[in-house]
């Protein structure tokens, strides 16, 4: 996971976050002291990252990242209400409802050995769990 690190005689946190590696540095100088007090915080940081509740800007307020996930944190918000919407559709049936219904529809113009071929892959890529 993530590690306290220093550099010219100062701490800093360096973690990922959504794929993206996090440095953020600190006024701390380097002394055991402050590299326990700097773990205790980075340990509370990634069991909030896992949770899934961790806001950025709560922990760095002045970082450059911080405006970064802001905006992509609105951006996720808007995707996923779009995709709430479309899957929402009346009448649209779900993708393994569709996928059975079109194999008994094909499967008496297939041979034996293609539809085993087909069956095959639903159940293996298609629609696995």
């Amino acid at each position: 996971m993530g590690n306290v690190r220093q550099r010219n005689g100062r701490l800093f946190f360096d973690f990922r976050f959504r794929g993206i590696r996090c440095r953020e540095q600190t006024t701390l100088d380097d002394t055991s002291a402050n590299r326990k007090r700097m773990q205790k915080v980075l340990e509370r940081i990634e069991q909030v990252i896992v949770t899934g509740t961790f806001q950025y800007a709560d922990f760095f307020p002045g970082s450059t990242l911080a405006e970064r996930f802001a905006d992509e944190g609105v951006s996720q918000a808007v995707a996923q209400a779009l995709t709430a919407e479309a899957t929402t559709a009346p009448g649209t049936p779900l993708f393994r409802t569709f996928i059975e219904d079109w194999f008994t529809l094909s499967l008496p113009s297939w041979r034996k050995s293609h539809a085993a071929t087909v069956r095959s892959t639903i159940d293996c890529h298609l629609t696995p769990h």
